[in-house]
């Protein structure tokens, strides 16, 4: 079971790497004026619910199979990604005053989820 749980946190961790480099070439794209505004936000909107719903799962993952160690490394994250689906969607306005914060975020994330890789990696090698 834990390496079923383990196995599986690994891939989802992979894909939120992936979604969090996405995220961060889309912003720069949209800074260095490759993509519009509508754009960018049509490429982005689309990813931001299957990037919470795989954070989450990670999260849920680690509650029921009790390792509460990476439940609570995981839960502010899964939290931030709650609150900024409900807050911070980016919509086809003005969103160049705020690039570089939501590519700062991503950027905070990816750190977060290759910290989450590591310790997985650990996790199943013991």
């Amino acid at each position: 079971m834990d390496a079923a749980v383990c196995i599986l946190s690994l891939i989802d961790c992979c894909a939120l790497i992936f979604l969090a480099v996405y995220f961060i070439i889309t912003l720069s794209d949209l800074e260095c004026d490759y993509i519009n505004a509508r754009a960018c936000c049509s490429k982005l909107n689309k990813w931001v619910i299957p990037e919470m719903v795989c954070q989450c799962l990670s999260t849920v993952l680690m509650l029921v199979s009790t390792h509460w160690f990476i439940f609570l490394l995981n839960l502010p994250v899964a939290a931030w990604d709650i609150y900024r689906l409900y807050t911070i969607r980016f919509f086809g306005t003005d969103q160049q005053k705020t690039v570089t914060d939501h590519r700062s975020d991503h950027k905070m994330e990816e750190c977060v989820y290759l910290n989450d890789l590591f310790i997985y990696c650990i996790y199943l090698c013991t």
